[in-house]
């Protein structure tokens, strides 16, 4: 049995990958954006984030019971 661990043990030694090659994006962006695309992705995230709080504010007497909804 203790030949077996022996040898698991050097495989597992040998098997160690380098930290350095765990992921291939270390450093700058390989490709520039450009001004215009970094704008647009800019834009849509600030549109995303910011769409529900607006639209709460815009039907906030809504949420508070104060005017309903006309049913028709």
């Amino acid at each position: 049995m203790f030949p077996v661990l022996r040898n698991l043990q050097s495989a597992v030694r040998f098997s160690v990958t380098p930290r350095r090659s765990y992921y291939g994006y270390y450093g700058g962006p390989r490709e520039q954006l450009s001004i215009m695309e970094t704008w647009a992705h800019g834009l849509f995230v600030v549109s995303g984030v910011l769409f529900v709080p607006c639209w709460v504010l815009a039907h906030i007497k809504e949420y508070r019971g104060i005017d309903k909804p006309k049913e028709s």
